[in-house]
């Protein structure tokens, strides 16, 4: 099963909504919260595809779940944004977390940088955040076989970051960049 995994995406539909459209063959769409409205219209928009969502620090309104397990292919999976276990100071307390619900692969956001890691027969995917010019997302492929996390750069609608640049600064002084 090949899952789009999002995070962070705050407030921003059109990229969002760019990237489901770049992966037309993924089964589900999992979103690791600050995005609630988002996914909202997501799941609207492209009802052919699962959609589990939880909540974020910045969804406050929101009835998401905190946290959500999920059994796909065999694996199971632990999703949450990640501020519950305090990220930013460390992994520790969400993997203990993950470990103790026997999960095989945690996926989290709330910190804004990507990361992949291979731990204590643990697989532990935090996207980062569609936004802004840095912007990532991931590919995590699931099968009886195994499992394969890939970390993608938002490519704003195929358009170079160069170009972005030129488009997003057009003040005198950054002309020749």
């Amino acid at each position: 099963m090949k899952l789009l995994v999002v995070s962070d995406s705050h407030r921003d539909f059109i990229t969002l909504d760019e990237i489901v459209k770049k992966h037309s063959d993924i089964d589900a769409i999992l979103h690791l919260g600050d995005g609630s409205e988002e996914i909202k219209k997501i799941k609207n928009l492209y009802p052919q595809y699962m959609v589990v969502a939880v909540k974020g620090n910045c969804d406050l309104c929101s009835t998401l779940p905190d946290e959500k397990e999920l059994n796909i292919d065999g694996y199971k999976i632990f999703m949450t944004h990640g501020n519950l276990y305090n990220v930013k100071l460390g992994l520790s307390s969400i993997c203990a977390k993950a470990h103790s619900l026997k999960a095989n692969i945690l996926l989290f956001g709330h910190t804004h940088i990507p990361f992949s890691d291979y731990q204590f027969g643990l697989y532990i995917l935090n996207p980062g955040s569609i936004r802004g010019i840095n912007g990532t997302y991931a590919l995590l492929d699931v099968s009886p076989s195994g499992i394969v996390t890939n970390i993608l750069d938002v490519d704003f609608i195929n358009q170079p970051r160069s170009s972005l640049f030129k488009a997003v600064f057009k003040n005198e002084k950054f002309k020749n960049y």
